[in-house]
């Protein structure tokens, strides 16, 4: 197995689907997203851009019981109501594993619209009778219903397209929040609705009962339905629904998808053997820990969501420029995000993440400077204008909208809601910690508590991922195991004075030459011959191969059934090793080495419970 390269994989989907059928997609993904993350986007900002509407709410809520409102009372609660938002998100995300691998993706979307439909009605009811605590209450509700809606929504958008639209069906999460954000605080300007807080906060109950309207005619997944479920004939229908293909041209997808992702074995589904696989098997692990860095990056975006206008005013920049540059921030960003929707599938993923996150944190750091220099030169301050734009733009273009469904393509199908879920709630549970200790720090330390806080530790997860992060687009990094040669080939020259030369295998060559689903397919074919579902080592196997630094793959070939005997399952190990010590060592030191080295591999190969050994270069005639 490559230790080293970037993983190598394939995707099964069609790629020759028509027009219509993308148009479809696109729209049922974006009538999914728009009003799944209705309350998400849109109750985050409009709270902002109405604060002295809110402020008088909680104030005539607090008289009504003879508790006076002072500045310090308003801040500590108005602080509790806003922060409320990321416990709420993390235990709805929790709660999406169970229902989304138990009840499916499309049921986990249904009832969490459900519950924000519920917490909506609560907050309206709320403002109605100044009721301080039963806002406080929905809006914690209304953060655990979209917990719920966002996970299902990544998994729902990752599993019915094509590979080829994954990622721009999966950028419309992230485009509806911040569409949503920028809908919001203009909405909660007092020219608009922000004199009628009411309305403000009842107009979403209407994108929460078109939500369920939907949902309710779509199929589930095909793949929920052919990996969790076990339902081949279910996960034909939903693959002839969402692709627009006759039933023998879905019954074939649904089979070539089976044959090739390997993902539909039987495992143990309970919730602590899916942790414990997702913690000690090696590229589940991995893909988890790449999709959590990624996240990680995206929490400095709370912070300047909540308190960029206090930051501009900080650095001196009059309380109306500062108010209008963040409104300006949100429309750059609408628009930075609709860029990167229509660049998504045209550049590496990889790429537009790791560039996109590079200016984004570059660009907090710039605001640090140049705050720290209005000091001395007002002028200064300007910079840290197009500092904050600068961030919101990157963030919205690419760092953010990707970081957001990334997990879902690292890790396979029997993992995804886990691990989604897991990395989703530890987000929010960390930009709740560092959102809480922003402003105390800030006022403390300066702009330099940005530094400590979201630009030094993004810096560490971005070197990380530089390193690690393959490319998905048109890839799953998890079917990298099953043919894992792409490392880089070092060839030497024999003339003397050339330089070494790497090239990178013939894996990330297909990979960057953009082939179609099919064209890729018959490559691999070509290369490797047909597809195989992957075979389970138990623990004990894999530890023993990391220790003694061997490669294991094992794979499930299926034969045709025998006339005369029942079926029965045959282990046969392929042992192949290269020569240990050098051929310039003494003969016997050799010969000793090469039995040592196949003794391990043998050894091995029974505990694994191979029935037949096969030897290949083992030097027999050298070695025997």
């Amino acid at each position: 197995m490559d230790k080293e390269g970037a993983p190598m994989s394939y995707s099964v989907a069609p790629s020759n689907i028509t027009r219509k059928t993308r148009n479809k997609l696109l729209l049922i993904a974006g009538a999914i997203s728009f009003s799944s993350i209705f309350q998400m986007g849109y109750s985050n900002a409009y709270v902002n851009s109405a604060i002295l509407n809110f402020r008088a709410f909680l104030n005539v809520s607090l008289a009504e019981r003879d508790i006076e409102m002072t500045s310090s009372t308003f801040t500590w609660l108005w602080s509790v109501i806003l922060n409320s938002w990321f416990p709420g998100f993390a235990i709805g995300n929790w709660i999406a594993i169970p229902l989304t691998d138990r009840f499916g993706r499309k049921r986990g979307l249904l009832i969490g619209n459900a519950v924000t439909l519920l917490a909506d009605l609560l907050m309206t009811l709320a403002v109605a009778f100044d009721l301080a605590e039963l806002f406080l209450c929905g809006r914690f509700i209304s953060a655990f219903s979209s917990g719920i809606s966002m996970c299902s929504l990544i998994l729902f958008l990752q599993e019915i397209p094509p590979a080829e639209m994954r990622g721009r069906l999966s950028f419309f999460a992230e485009m509806a929040f911040v569409m949503l954000n920028a809908f919001g605080v203009i909405m909660g300007m007092g020219t608009m609705l922000g004199g009628h807080i009411i309305i403000l906060v009842g107009i979403a109950i209407i994108p929460a009962i078109f939500s369920l309207i939907v949902l309710i005619p779509l199929h589930e997944t095909p793949k929920f339905l052919l990996v969790q479920k076990k339902d081949k004939d279910s996960a034909t229908l939903a693959a002839a629904f969402y692709l627009d293909l006759k039933h023998d041209q879905a019954c074939e997808y649904i089979e070539t998808f089976e044959r090739l992702d390997g993902e539909a074995e039987s495992k143990d589904s309970s919730t602590l053997s899916i942790l414990r696989d997702i913690f000690t098997t090696q590229h589940v692990r991995l893909g988890f820990l790449l999709g959590i860095l990624s996240l990680q990056i995206t929490t400095s975006i709370w912070p300047v969501i909540f308190f960029s206008t206090e930051f501009l005013r900080d650095a001196n920049i009059s309380d109306q420029l500062a108010e209008e540059v963040s409104s300006l921030m949100l429309v750059l960003s609408t628009m930075a995000t609709f860029t990167g929707f229509l660049l998504i599938e045209k550049f590496s993923r990889r790429l537009l993440f790791l560039s996109a996150s590079a200016i984004n944190i570059f660009c907090l750091f710039a605001f640090v400077l140049f705050s720290q220099a209005q000091k001395f030169v007002d002028f200064a301050k300007y910079g840290c204008i197009i500092a904050v734009c600068g961030h919101g733009i990157s963030y919205s273009f690419a760092t953010g909208p990707i970081a957001w469904f990334i997990t879902a393509e690292l890790v396979p199908t029997a993992y995804r809601s886990t691990c989604q879920s897991i990395a989703l709630s530890l987000n929010h549970l960390m930009a709740f910690l560092l959102t809480l200790l922003v402003l105390p720090l800030y006022n403390i330390m300066g702009s330099i508590a940005l530094l400590f806080l979201f630009v030094i530790p993004p810096t560490v997860c971005l070197i990380f991922l530089y390193y690690r992060l393959p490319e998905t687009s048109v890839t799953r990094f998890y079917q990298s195991y099953s043919y894992p040669m792409n490392r880089k080939m070092t060839t030497k020259a024999d003339m003397n004075g050339v330089e070494k030369q790497q090239c990178e295998g013939l894996e990330s060559i297909l990979n960057n030459a953009h082939l179609s689903d099919n064209a890729l397919e018959d490559a691999i074919r070509f290369i490797y011959g047909r597809r195989l579902p992957q075979l389970a080592f138990s623990n004990d196997i894999l530890d023993q191969a990391k220790e003694k630094n061997f490669d294991l793959q094992g794979y499930i070939i299926k034969a045709q059934p025998e006339q005369c005997r029942r079926p029965r399952k045959v282990k046969v190990a392929a042992i192949q090793n290269q020569i240990v010590l050098p051929t310039t060592a003494p003969v016997c030191e050799q010969r000793h080495a090469i039995h040592d080295r196949v003794g391990t591999l043998i050894e091995a190969a029974a505990q694994g419970g191979a029935q037949i050994v096969c030897l290949q270069e083992a030097w027999s005639e050298f070695s025997f």
